[in-house]
Protein backbone atom coordinates (compact mmCIF):
# COMPACT_ATOMS: atom_id res chain seq x y z
CA UNK A 1 0.00 0.00 0.00
CA UNK A 2 2.76 2.26 0.85
CA UNK A 3 4.37 1.77 -2.48
CA UNK A 4 1.32 2.56 -4.60
CA UNK A 5 0.60 5.66 -6.63
CA UNK A 6 -3.08 4.67 -5.64
CA UNK A 7 -4.84 1.80 -4.02
CA UNK A 8 -8.36 0.98 -5.49
CA UNK A 9 -11.13 -1.08 -3.72
CA UNK A 10 -13.83 -2.95 -4.87
CA UNK A 11 -16.06 -1.45 -2.61
CA UNK A 12 -16.66 0.80 0.11
CA UNK A 13 -16.66 -1.91 2.63
CA UNK A 14 -13.67 -3.21 1.25
CA UNK A 15 -11.97 0.02 1.25
CA UNK A 16 -13.10 0.41 4.99
CA UNK A 17 -12.26 -2.85 6.54
CA UNK A 18 -9.07 -2.13 4.86
CA UNK A 19 -8.15 1.04 6.36
CA UNK A 20 -10.42 0.85 9.41
CA UNK A 21 -8.21 -1.80 10.98
CA UNK A 22 -4.55 -0.47 10.39
CA UNK A 23 -4.17 1.05 13.46
CA UNK A 24 -5.12 -1.95 15.81
CA UNK A 25 -2.75 -4.13 13.36
CA UNK A 26 0.45 -2.02 13.38
CA UNK A 27 0.11 -1.18 16.72
CA UNK A 28 0.22 -4.94 17.79
CA UNK A 29 4.05 -4.89 16.53
CA UNK A 30 6.77 -4.00 19.30
CA UNK A 31 8.70 -0.98 17.50
CA UNK A 32 8.55 0.90 13.76
CA UNK A 33 4.83 0.73 13.81
CA UNK A 34 4.54 3.53 11.23
CA UNK A 35 1.26 4.67 12.07
CA UNK A 36 2.01 8.38 10.21
CA UNK A 37 1.17 6.34 6.99
CA UNK A 38 -2.01 5.22 7.60
CA UNK A 39 -3.13 8.98 7.10
CA UNK A 40 -1.23 8.75 3.30
CA UNK A 41 -2.70 5.32 2.47
CA UNK A 42 -5.72 6.57 3.27
CA UNK A 43 -5.52 9.94 1.09
CA UNK A 44 -4.53 7.74 -2.23
CA UNK A 45 -7.41 5.01 -1.55
CA UNK A 46 -10.85 4.75 -3.81
CA UNK A 47 -13.58 2.81 -4.68
CA UNK A 48 -13.36 1.19 -8.46
CA UNK A 49 -15.84 -1.73 -8.62
CA UNK A 50 -15.61 -4.62 -10.32
CA UNK A 51 -16.62 -4.73 -14.32
CA UNK A 52 -18.85 -7.95 -15.23
CA UNK A 53 -20.42 -8.88 -17.91
CA UNK A 54 -24.21 -8.26 -17.24
CA UNK A 55 -25.20 -7.58 -20.72
CA UNK A 56 -24.24 -10.86 -21.95
CA UNK A 57 -27.06 -12.30 -19.78
CA UNK A 58 -29.65 -10.63 -22.03
CA UNK A 59 -29.62 -12.65 -24.89
CA UNK A 60 -30.52 -15.94 -22.20
CA UNK A 61 -33.55 -13.87 -20.53
CA UNK A 62 -36.75 -17.05 -19.91
CA UNK A 63 -39.70 -16.02 -17.94
CA UNK A 64 -39.55 -16.24 -14.17
CA UNK A 65 -42.84 -16.19 -13.42
CA UNK A 66 -43.33 -19.71 -11.84
CA UNK A 67 -46.11 -20.89 -9.68
CA UNK A 68 -43.45 -22.24 -6.66
CA UNK A 69 -41.01 -19.86 -5.34
CA UNK A 70 -37.60 -20.68 -6.93
CA UNK A 71 -34.80 -20.16 -4.56
CA UNK A 72 -30.87 -19.66 -5.78
CA UNK A 73 -27.61 -20.49 -4.15
CA UNK A 74 -24.90 -19.53 -7.15
CA UNK A 75 -21.76 -19.18 -4.99
CA UNK A 76 -18.64 -20.92 -3.93
CA UNK A 77 -18.93 -23.98 -1.91
CA UNK A 78 -16.66 -22.41 0.52
CA UNK A 79 -17.76 -22.29 4.86
CA UNK A 80 -17.24 -18.03 4.56
CA UNK A 81 -20.75 -18.36 2.25
CA UNK A 82 -22.64 -19.65 5.36
CA UNK A 83 -23.71 -22.33 3.69
CA UNK A 84 -25.26 -23.99 7.13
CA UNK A 85 -27.75 -21.18 7.73
CA UNK A 86 -28.96 -21.38 4.13
CA UNK A 87 -29.48 -25.59 3.74
CA UNK A 88 -30.39 -25.64 6.96
CA UNK A 89 -33.66 -22.70 6.65
CA UNK A 90 -34.68 -24.46 3.90
CA UNK A 91 -34.36 -27.88 5.50
CA UNK A 92 -36.93 -26.20 7.84
CA UNK A 93 -38.84 -25.23 5.28
CA UNK A 94 -39.24 -28.34 4.32
CA UNK A 95 -39.82 -29.95 7.38
CA UNK A 96 -42.78 -27.47 7.71
CA UNK A 97 -44.07 -28.92 4.60
CA UNK A 98 -43.60 -25.10 2.47
CA UNK A 99 -43.04 -25.92 -0.96
CA UNK A 100 -40.12 -24.56 -2.94
CA UNK A 101 -37.85 -25.51 -5.72
CA UNK A 102 -34.04 -24.91 -5.47
CA UNK A 103 -31.30 -24.16 -8.16
CA UNK A 104 -27.88 -24.83 -6.40
CA UNK A 105 -24.54 -23.70 -8.59
CA UNK A 106 -21.09 -22.59 -8.14
CA UNK A 107 -17.57 -24.13 -7.87
CA UNK A 108 -17.50 -27.49 -5.24
CA UNK A 109 -14.20 -28.55 -4.04
CA UNK A 110 -12.57 -31.71 -2.37
CA UNK A 111 -13.65 -30.46 1.08
CA UNK A 112 -16.61 -28.41 0.31
CA UNK A 113 -19.18 -28.32 3.35
CA UNK A 114 -20.87 -31.41 4.99
CA UNK A 115 -24.30 -29.65 4.79
CA UNK A 116 -24.13 -29.75 0.65
CA UNK A 117 -23.94 -33.44 1.01
CA UNK A 118 -26.95 -33.30 3.30
CA UNK A 119 -28.78 -30.73 1.71
CA UNK A 120 -28.68 -32.67 -1.69
CA UNK A 121 -30.49 -35.84 -0.22
CA UNK A 122 -32.89 -34.29 2.06
CA UNK A 123 -34.06 -31.79 -0.74
CA UNK A 124 -33.45 -34.36 -3.81
CA UNK A 125 -37.31 -33.59 -4.64
CA UNK A 126 -37.15 -29.93 -4.49
CA UNK A 127 -33.78 -29.28 -6.89
CA UNK A 128 -33.79 -28.23 -10.49
CA UNK A 129 -30.12 -28.24 -10.90
CA UNK A 130 -27.44 -28.54 -8.72
CA UNK A 131 -23.80 -28.23 -9.23
CA UNK A 132 -21.72 -26.42 -11.14
CA UNK A 133 -23.18 -25.36 -14.55
CA UNK A 134 -21.71 -26.97 -17.43
CA UNK A 135 -21.69 -23.53 -19.65
CA UNK A 136 -22.33 -19.94 -19.23
CA UNK A 137 -26.06 -20.43 -20.89
CA UNK A 138 -27.12 -22.47 -18.33
CA UNK A 139 -25.52 -20.43 -15.47
CA UNK A 140 -27.65 -17.61 -16.97
CA UNK A 141 -30.61 -19.74 -17.84
CA UNK A 142 -30.90 -20.63 -13.71
CA UNK A 143 -30.27 -16.98 -12.45
CA UNK A 144 -33.06 -15.95 -15.04
CA UNK A 145 -35.69 -18.62 -13.59
CA UNK A 146 -35.17 -18.04 -10.02
CA UNK A 147 -37.07 -15.40 -8.26
CA UNK A 148 -35.96 -15.69 -4.55
CA UNK A 149 -32.35 -15.27 -3.71
CA UNK A 150 -31.53 -15.25 0.23
CA UNK A 151 -27.93 -14.70 0.69
CA UNK A 152 -25.99 -16.02 3.88
CA UNK A 153 -22.24 -15.21 3.07
CA UNK A 154 -19.57 -13.91 6.08
CA UNK A 155 -17.56 -13.03 3.74
CA UNK A 156 -17.97 -10.78 0.57
CA UNK A 157 -15.44 -7.61 -0.60
CA UNK A 158 -17.98 -6.94 -3.72
CA UNK A 159 -19.99 -10.06 -4.05
CA UNK A 160 -19.84 -10.51 -8.30
CA UNK A 161 -22.52 -13.37 -7.99
CA UNK A 162 -24.72 -11.77 -6.16
CA UNK A 163 -24.82 -8.45 -8.31
CA UNK A 164 -25.20 -11.10 -11.38
CA UNK A 165 -28.79 -12.53 -9.91
CA UNK A 166 -29.96 -9.29 -8.38
CA UNK A 167 -29.48 -8.40 -12.39
CA UNK A 168 -31.36 -11.68 -13.53
CA UNK A 169 -34.14 -10.58 -11.28
CA UNK A 170 -34.17 -12.84 -8.33
CA UNK A 171 -35.43 -10.73 -5.44
CA UNK A 172 -32.60 -10.81 -2.64
CA UNK A 173 -32.77 -11.21 0.85
CA UNK A 174 -29.31 -9.41 2.23
CA UNK A 175 -27.64 -9.84 5.50
CA UNK A 176 -27.25 -6.04 6.57
CA UNK A 177 -23.15 -6.05 6.50
CA UNK A 178 -20.40 -6.46 3.77
CA UNK A 179 -21.02 -4.63 0.54
CA UNK A 180 -24.35 -5.48 0.18
CA UNK A 181 -26.36 -2.34 0.84
CA UNK A 182 -24.18 -0.88 -1.53
CA UNK A 183 -25.87 -2.93 -4.37
CA UNK A 184 -29.62 -2.14 -3.22
CA UNK A 185 -31.11 1.27 -3.45
CA UNK A 186 -31.60 3.30 -0.18
CA UNK A 187 -35.45 3.28 -0.64
CA UNK A 188 -35.49 -0.46 -1.44
CA UNK A 189 -33.12 -1.74 1.72
CA UNK A 190 -35.80 -1.95 4.19
CA UNK A 191 -37.56 -4.94 2.23
CA UNK A 192 -34.50 -6.60 1.20
CA UNK A 193 -32.45 -7.02 4.63
CA UNK A 194 -32.33 -9.53 7.87
CA UNK A 195 -30.56 -8.65 10.62
CA UNK A 196 -29.97 -12.30 12.36
CA UNK A 197 -30.26 -15.70 11.58
CA UNK A 198 -33.58 -15.81 13.02
CA UNK A 199 -34.52 -12.78 11.21
CA UNK A 200 -33.39 -14.32 7.82
CA UNK A 201 -35.45 -17.46 8.49
CA UNK A 202 -39.37 -15.31 9.27
CA UNK A 203 -38.40 -13.32 6.73
CA UNK A 204 -37.43 -15.96 4.07
CA UNK A 205 -40.52 -18.23 5.45
CA UNK A 206 -42.59 -15.28 4.77
CA UNK A 207 -41.34 -14.44 1.34
CA UNK A 208 -42.19 -18.52 0.56
CA UNK A 209 -45.55 -18.46 1.56
CA UNK A 210 -46.99 -15.45 0.61
CA UNK A 211 -44.85 -15.87 -2.87
CA UNK A 212 -48.53 -15.06 -4.74
CA UNK A 213 -49.00 -12.11 -2.53
CA UNK A 214 -45.38 -10.65 -3.28
CA UNK A 215 -45.51 -11.36 -6.75
CA UNK A 216 -45.30 -7.91 -7.30
CA UNK A 217 -42.23 -7.32 -4.95
CA UNK A 218 -40.76 -10.31 -6.59
CA UNK A 219 -41.38 -9.78 -10.36
CA UNK A 220 -40.96 -6.22 -10.71
CA UNK A 221 -37.27 -4.90 -9.51
CA UNK A 222 -36.74 -2.90 -12.14
CA UNK A 223 -35.52 -0.39 -9.98
CA UNK A 224 -33.04 -2.89 -8.27
CA UNK A 225 -31.76 -4.34 -11.80
CA UNK A 226 -31.18 -0.67 -13.19
CA UNK A 227 -29.08 -0.14 -9.92
CA UNK A 228 -26.56 -3.10 -10.39
CA UNK A 229 -26.59 -2.42 -14.29
CA UNK A 230 -23.82 0.37 -13.43
CA UNK A 231 -21.86 -2.80 -12.92
CA UNK A 232 -21.49 -3.64 -16.74
CA UNK A 233 -18.24 -2.91 -18.46
CA UNK A 234 -20.52 -0.46 -20.76
CA UNK A 235 -20.23 1.71 -17.68
CA UNK A 236 -16.92 0.83 -16.01
CA UNK A 237 -14.59 0.59 -18.93
CA UNK A 238 -14.66 4.23 -19.09
CA UNK A 239 -13.80 4.78 -15.50
CA UNK A 240 -10.52 2.45 -15.82
CA UNK A 241 -9.39 3.79 -18.48
CA UNK A 242 -9.37 7.52 -17.56
CA UNK A 243 -7.73 6.04 -13.99
CA UNK A 244 -5.08 4.09 -15.65
CA UNK A 245 -4.42 7.09 -18.22
CA UNK A 246 -3.83 9.22 -15.36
Amino acid sequence: ALAADQIYFNSSYHLQSFTQTLEPFLKQFPDFKELQNIKSIKAKSQVLPLGLDLKKMDQYRVDKRTDLPVILWNHRWEYDKNPELFFQSLIRLAQEKIDFKLFVLGGQYQKSPAIFAAAKMQLSDRILHWGFAENYEDYAHCLWQANLYPVTSNQDFFGGSVVEAIYCGASPLLPQRLAYPEHIPVSKRKQHFYQSPEDFYQQLKRLVLDFEKNRSLIFENDEIQNFVARYDWSTLVPQYDQIFST
